[in-house]
């Protein structure tokens, strides 16, 4: 995870802007943002981190590397654990607790991925042992429900 230096420099090379416009947006001087982005410095009251994140839509748990996850990957997220099934919840539980597949996640967070619900029907098929001599179609996929 990163720091609030490395995240804050990220998110502003990410909109193009420069510290002086960052500055200006959220009203501080230049060398305010130099002093947070070299780690000198830190935001010294709860209006100002609001409103560097309202400025890049982030979350302060994102900018203070407390999570990896973005605001809108989060909102997605929640969106599709929503979806799920007590049964698929619990096998998610199970599997957040797995260092293998924390690993996992974390080496694959980059890539594109299936839906939640796609990935935990696909783990409870093979957790379950699905018959090898069904022909897996997503027909019958869908109707695991």
């Amino acid at each position: 995870m990163g720091s609030f230096e490395e995240r804050l420099r990220k998110l502003r090379k990410e909109k193009d802007m420069y510290q002086k416009d960052l500055a200006e947006e959220i009203g501080v001087d230049a060398s305010t943002i130099a002093g947070y982005e070299s780690g000198r410095r830190l935001p010294r009251n709860k209006k100002l981190l609001i409103k560097i994140a309202d400025c890049f839509d982030e979350t302060l748990d994102y900018l203070f590397g407390r999570t990896d996850l973005r605001k809108e990957q989060a909102i997605a997220f929640n969106e599709e654990l929503e979806k799920l099934s007590d049964e698929e919840r619990e096998v998610l539980i199970k599997l957040m607790h797995n260092e293998d597949f924390r690993n996992f996640l974390n080496e694959n967070k980059h890539k594109d991925t299936l839906s939640l619900g796609i990935t935990i029907k696909m783990l409870m098929l093979i957790e379950t042992g699905f018959e090898k001599k069904k022909k897996f179609t997503e027909e019958n996929f869908d109707n695991l429900d």
